[in-house]
């Protein structure tokens, strides 16, 4: 006669775990597993697992849209220091051709008066 696999759970082990899954004896110590409970209590921890699982999934696509934002703001913010660098040198060339064939550049303060500010006093800026 074949014998079949069978297996099961250790009270003792189940009661340390999930005292309620366990019948006792007279003497109050654990004597057989309520197999009928363990699928239900099963399933409630799988869909916990899964609603985590879900809501890890949610951050991650959250995250992944964050990251592609950030991204473009990067390209954004290189493409304008790029055209400012550009701007510069262009600027930079210019002011070396003046200096070197026409006369010195001389600077000049600019004054403004606020009468009601500066109770008529002339205020550099």
């Amino acid at each position: 006669m074949a014998s079949t696999a069978q297996w099961g759970l250790i009270a003792e082990d189940v009661a340390e775990v999930t005292p309620a899954l366990v019948a006792h004896d007279a003497k109050g110590q654990p004597d057989s597993v309520h197999y009928e409970m363990v699928n239900a209590m099963l399933l409630n921890e799988f869909l916990k697992e899964h609603k985590a699982f879900v809501e890890e999934q949610r951050k991650v696509q959250e995250q992944g849209a964050t990251i592609t934002w950030l991204e473009q703001q990067i390209e954004a913010v290189t493409a304008g220091l790029q055209k400012v660098s550009a701007q510069l040198e262009l600027s930079k060339s210019a002011t070396g051709r003046i200096r070197r064939s026409g006369p010195a550049l001389k600077t000049a303060t600019i004054r403004v008066v606020d009468a009601h500010r500066n109770e008529g006093k002339p205020q550099a800026i």
